[in-house]
């Protein structure tokens, strides 16, 4: 990635990595941690609810109460 600064570009890289759970392991952790799930979405713009195929998810939660 490039930034201008000033009259000059400067050079800055990212390094994103990404681990997979599984969706019970992601409520239980949930869970846990005193969390109540909300939403499991496949599309969280169209609210669309997960479906098998999805390669991703998407979770609301909050604290009870």
């Amino acid at each position: 990635m490039f930034e201008r600064e000033g009259e000059r570009w400067a050079r800055y890289e990212e390094l994103h990595r990404e681990r997979g759970y599984y969706l019970d392991d992601i409520l239980l952790m949930l869970a846990q941690a005193g969390l109540q799930p909300g939403y499991i979405l496949g599309d969280p713009l169209s609210l669309r609810p997960l479906a098998e195929n999805d390669g991703r998810v998407w979770i609301t939660a909050q604290k009870p109460g």
